[in-house]
């Protein structure tokens, strides 16, 4: 009985190795969208910790706070404006994934139809030897007599 051979073996571990990249860079990417989410958090975070001085304060007092707050509001803009890019960027690393998975999945499944055809055919040719060795046996036998 000959072993069994998927003649698109080949194709299937450049698709695996394809999946494994996506993944990867699915990986990266969403690591990416989680930083620039972090930043824009913490830009948040400190925006809400400016404070005007209470009570009779100095003109410049009053003018940094309100300079820190436009600086803060601006360099958000750019942070969400990174995070809106890197989450593009996730979204496309996750469809080029879900892609490679797809097409690797589909040739799993036709991998395993044809195992299980070959394996059909294998039994069939086991239990056809099977029989012409008892037949054949038994046939003697009859003869002999």
């Amino acid at each position: 009985m000959r072993a069994f051979r998927f003649r698109l073996e080949s194709v299937a571990r450049v698709r695996q190795l394809q999946e494994r990249l996506a993944a990867e860079q699915l990986a990266l990417a969403t690591r990416e969208l989680r930083a620039a989410q972090a930043r824009c958090d913490d830009i948040r975070a400190a925006t809400k910790q400016l404070t005007f001085p209470e009570g009779p304060s100095q003109m410049a007092a009053l003018l940094w706070v309100h300079d820190q707050s436009a600086r803060l509001s601006d360099l958000l803009r750019q942070r969400e404006a990174q995070a809106a890019q890197a989450e593009a960027g996730a979204d496309r690393a996750r469809g080029a994934w879900l892609e490679a998975e797809r097409r690797c999945r589909a040739l799993r499944r036709l991998e395993e139809r044809k195992r299980e055809r070959w394996q059909l055919d294998a039994d069939r040719a086991d239990g056809a030897e099977l029989d012409d060795m008892a037949t054949v046996r038994f046939g003697i036998r009859d003869g002999v007599r």
